[in-house]
Formats: C-alpha cells, sequence, structure tokens
C-alpha cells in the first residue's frame, strides 16, 4: 500500500503532527479496547508508538485472556474499532487482516480531516505464543552464515 500517494490523493502533504495522533489513538485504544467485557489481558498486551513510521505508526499486541479465542478478540476488536476508534467522516480507510501461526494480525490506514494514523494490531493467543516460542527457540548460529565467518 502507498501510504503517501493515499494521503496526497486526500489532500493532505504531510501529518503535521504524528506524535499528537499516536497519542490520541493510544489513549482512545487503552480507554476502549480493555473495558470489562475484554477478550484481551490488559497486563500482558502492549502499545508502542511510533510516529516516524508512516506505515504503522501505533503498534498493538493484544494477547488474548485464557480460553479465549483469536475470533472473539477479532470480532471485539472491530466492533470497538467502528464503535468508539474510528473518525467520523473519515475520507480513506483500510483494512486488512491476516492469519498465521504466530497470530492475527489486523492493519488499518485511516485518514480524517487533516490528520492520519496506521495502527497494526495483532491478536495472539497461547497456541502463537508457543509457536512463536518453537519458531526462536530452533534459531542456531547457521541460521546465520555471518556468524560462521572466521
Amino acid at each position: 500500500m502507498e501510504f503517501a500517494q493515499i494521503l496526497k490523493d486526500c489532500g493532505i502533504d504531510a501529518i503535521d503532527d504524528p506524535e499528537t495522533t499516536v497519542t490520541a489513538f493510544d489513549y482512545e485504544i487503552n480507554g476502549t479496547i480493555f473495558d470489562s467485557d475484554s477478550p484481551f489481558d490488559i497486563e500482558r498486551s502492549d502499545l508502542q508508538r511510533l510516529p516516524e513510521v508512516l506505515e504503522s505508526m501505533v503498534v498493538c499486541k493484544l494477547r488474548l485472556l485464557p480460553g479465549k479465542t483469536r475470533w472473539e478478540g477479532l470480532q471485539y476488536l472491530m466492533k470497538t474499532w467502528y464503535r468508539w476508534l474510528a473518525y467520523d467522516k473519515s475520507k480513506h480507510e483500510s483494512i486488512h487482516r491476516s492469519e498465521s501461526v504466530f497470530g492475527t494480525e489486523v492493519k488499518i490506514f485511516t485518514v480524517g480531516q487533516g490528520s492520519a494514523c496506521s495502527l497494526i494490531f495483532t491478536i495472539v493467543d497461547q497456541a502463537a505464543e508457543d509457536a512463536k516460542a518453537d519458531f526462536i527457540g530452533g534459531y542456531s548460529a547457521v541460521d546465520n552464515p555471518k556468524s560462521l565467518k572466521i
């Protein structure tokens, strides 16, 4: 996806204050995603602010509570997005979902009146945590040819 071109097509040359945009989304995410009905574990989830990276300004790993499924997490995330987080009158919004053994990833790029933000949510269950541990545990020096040079 060509983020800069989408911004230009929406009449925005650059995001004037990306730090403020990212801070606002951070605040809103933390205020809406982790309510009493949330399938996500607030203590084990985390959010990174990357205002200087147009493709991933907000990166949020949402770890599921025990017994919750990725599907429940995805439904909750999307319901919360449209109810509380999405711009009221967006000029552009694209949402892409992908699945892997490492989790369900939802990439959102949204453009509002004079501002824009890209967000990446990764919904992680215990199976995804185990797959990641197995993947990392399988790394060896042979996987890095530079480490073999003397």
